[in-house]
């Protein structure tokens, strides 16, 4: 008589549907940490503009006048912004930075917003806060600081 090597049917089904249930784990992990990743670009850009934009409130003792695109960011607050495509960045008369996620980040970003607010005492020519928001649905809360 024969042995018969390889492997059951049974045996098989298991095997594939362990596959199934990891991958059904790890897909939505691995697609929200490249989410976070990208999120983050804009998230250090607009911390570097911030500092610059606090910087100018002690200097000069009022905000800095508003930005609506990256060679002004880079003119007035002198904050290099990559001009990759993906996020598209500005200041509000009131202080506030704001970022846009272009179509390059994907269907899952594209429209989202990030947004970060100061707290002035102009008496005293400092910044005293600054408020971190997100459209809530393509960036999630959680992606930004605290």
């Amino acid at each position: 008589m024969k042995k018969e090597f390889g492997f059951t049917l049974i045996e098989l089904l298991i095997v594939v549907t362990i596959i199934g249930i990891l991958s059904a784990i790890a897909v939505p992990m691995y697609t929200d940490n490249v989410r976070k990743t990208r999120v983050q670009e804009a998230v250090d850009t607009i911390g570097a503009i911030k500092d610059e934009i606090s910087s100018y409130v002690s200097i000069e003792g009022s905000l800095p006048s508003p930005c609506n695109n990256h060679n002004q960011i880079r003119s007035i607050l002198g904050v290099q912004v990559s001009d990759n495509g993906k996020w598209r960045y500005r200041t509000r008369n009131n202080g506030r930075v704001i970022a846009r996620a272009r179509a390059p980040l994907g269907r899952s970003l594209r429209g989202g917003w990030i947004r970060c607010t100061p707290q002035v005492d102009m008496v005293n020519r400092v910044i005293t806060q600054w408020q971190w928001r997100s459209d809530g649905t393509r960036v999630k809360p959680g992606y930004l600081p605290q």
